[in-house]
């Protein structure tokens, strides 16, 4: 065979063999889920901010926050969640349902060990990321089994919607009972500054014919507007947290569903003969350097030549005793 034929016969060969390899590796399937977290912000917050100056005099500040996409990608990484859902039992195509920790690790392995090892596999088979503009969260799970994957993606999206539930209610509860202790401090501070109204009035029934009464007494009704507004405001935080505590509308909005993938993610059999070709192109190309690079020394320099075949001819041991 010509030299230039072989260069060309073996990068087909090595690519054929290496489409030929990839029948025995198994297949994957990907299912993946879109979904788009609500940024809510506690409205009751909001109702204190709006009054933040009045809320200072006694020390009320209500923070307002919001999670953000990258917060559920570290939620969905978190070990807590992972051994959740290791725990769930999940339906292969073929086969009667089993616990997701028996279906990654099926070396018989108990206790620790297989808790770790289906930890690892599951953590490699999860993806998590967000779109950095529409701040769309798309996760996705890689197994043999194209149902379980599927049954995977939406045991994370139950998990996320859950945690979300605990989480906006307990922050509600701690809001609801700071709101409470708040309450009563300025529903206090009024009722104090409305007995000092009725007070002043009793004692000073023709206020208006003095400007030292009647700079108090306005004095008195700024105080009193002050704190009716305060209290107001504080109420309204209050009855608002109690209404989140029982909340449990999901703040996930789901904006393509997992569905059972028709087609294999992996492995691919283009990639596959592409690689194949390209590593059969690299070898054929060393070799015809190294065989342009010996003919050459065998033209030029023969005792050079005569020397590296002498080397080569030499056993293992021998060589690393030459050197």
């Amino acid at each position: 065979m010509e030299p230039w034929r072989a260069y060309l016969v073996y990068p087909i060969l090595i690519g054929v063999i290496a489409i030929a390899a990839s029948f025995a590796v198994p297949n994957k399937y990907r299912a993946v889920a879109q979904v788009y977290p609500e940024q809510q912000k506690s409205s009751g917050a909001g109702n204190l901010g709006a009054i933040a100056g009045l809320a200072s005099q006694i020390g009320v500040g209500l923070a307002a926050g919001a999670q953000s996409p990258q917060f559920y990608i570290q939620v969905v990484g978190s070990r807590r969640m992972m051994e959740d859902l290791l725990v769930a039992r999940v339906a292969p195509e073929s086969g009667d349902s089993v616990l997701l920790r028996d279906y990654l690790d099926d070396s018989g392995a108990t206790g620790t060990a297989q808790l770790d090892k289906a930890l690892r596999r599951l953590r490699e088979a999860t993806e998590a990321s967000v779109n950095a503009r529409t701040n769309i969260l798309e996760l996705a799970v890689t197994l043999r089994d194209r149902s379980i994957a599927t049954r995977v993606v939406g045991l994370y999206l139950d998990a996320l919607n859950r945690f979300n539930l605990a989480s906006r209610q307990s922050q509600a509860g701690q809001r609801r009972r700071f709101a409470e202790a708040r309450l009563r401090e300025a529903q206090d501070s009024l009722s104090q500054v409305d007995r000092a109204v009725s007070e002043f009035l009793t004692r000073n029934r023709q206020y208006r014919d003095s400007p030292t009464l009647s700079f108090e007494y306005e004095r008195l009704q700024r105080l009193l507007i002050n704190y009716q507004t305060l209290y107001t405001g504080i109420r309204r935080d209050y009855d608002t947290a109690r209404l989140d505590e029982v909340n449990d509308t999901p703040v996930l909005t789901v904006v393509d569903p997992p569905r059972v993938p028709l087609r294999k993610a992996s492995p691919s059999r283009v990639t596959a003969g592409l690689g194949g070709g390209i590593l059969g192109v690299l070898l054929v190309l060393s070799w015809a350097a190294m065989r342009a690079f010996i003919g050459r020394m065998y033209r030029e320099d023969r005792a050079q030549f005569d020397a590296l075949t002498a080397f080569l001819r030499r056993s293992p041991a021998r060589r690393r005793a030459a050197r």
